[in-house]
């Protein structure tokens, strides 16, 4: 019983997606999350965006990944957005930042 509860679980993890669309027109951002139990849509008002962060962390194998993290005032955790390169997490959290008019919390310097 353990061993297919762990294969549905890892299955769950490995085969979902997420999809971030800001719609200016509209003010808000669409969380759209796939798993293979459905998809699911989350919509936030972009004045409800506190703070982005950037973050540094070591994955369980030694390699580094940057977080992009997306604070929202009505949800208890931030939106994670993950990269491989601190160029590409940089870049995309100051274009987002200026998208937002949000200042960019860069705490790459230190690790989380």
């Amino acid at each position: 019983m353990l061993f297919p509860a762990i294969g549905i679980f890892l299955a769950y993890l490995l085969l979902q997606w997420h999809c971030l669309t800001f719609d200016h027109d509209k003010q808000s951002l669409i969380w759209e999350v796939q798993t293979i139990f459905g998809k699911q849509n989350y919509q936030f008002l972009l004045a409800d965006i506190q703070e982005i962060k950037i973050t540094k962390v070591r994955g369980c194998r030694g390699g580094i990944f940057y977080y992009i993290k997306i604070y929202i005032s009505s949800r208890k955790s931030p939106i994670p957005l993950v990269f491989s390169s601190i160029t590409n997490a940089q870049s995309t959290a100051q274009s987002l930042g200026r998208f937002l008019r949000i200042n960019v919390q860069d705490l790459t310097d230190r690790w989380s």
